[in-house]
């Protein structure tokens, strides 16, 4: 569910989703995940030009982190994108976090590869 919602909000922005990864494990870091791993492997050849995820929470534990995360990519002239704008360590729709998450009941979607022309907020391509 939550891959079609980043593939809807790539397509709305008239990006080519070039992959879809997802994690089984997403409490671990990034750099521990197999999807984080395949992603990046499909960012440094170029199969891919950016990164949407559904929500910044699921590939940043903070929003110092989101930052650092969008600033990597983007000095390498890709992107970091989020459909639904949560703040990472608090629940997306208000509320108070659980002190430790539930475990997993399978994949989580994480991030989809984008390919193709980038558009930024004003409506352009970049």
């Amino acid at each position: 569910m939550l891959a079609e919602r980043c593939r809807q909000y790539a397509d709305a922005r008239e990006w080519v989703v070039a992959g879809s990864f997802a994690d089984s494990v997403p409490l671990i870091s990034l750099s521990e995940r197999c999807g984080w791993l395949e992603l990046s492997a499909a960012l440094s050849s170029g199969t891919a030009q950016g990164v949407v995820t559904w929500t910044r929470s699921m590939v940043a534990d903070s929003i110092e982190e989101w930052d650092r995360l969008t600033t990597l990519l983007s000095d390498r002239g890709l992107f970091l994108a989020a459909g639904a704008l949560d703040t990472p360590g608090q629940l997306l729709y208000g509320g108070v976090p659980r002190p430790s998450p539930a475990p997993s009941t399978g994949p989580r979607p994480i991030a989809r590869g984008i390919r193709g022309a980038r558009r930024h907020e004003g409506g352009g391509t970049r």
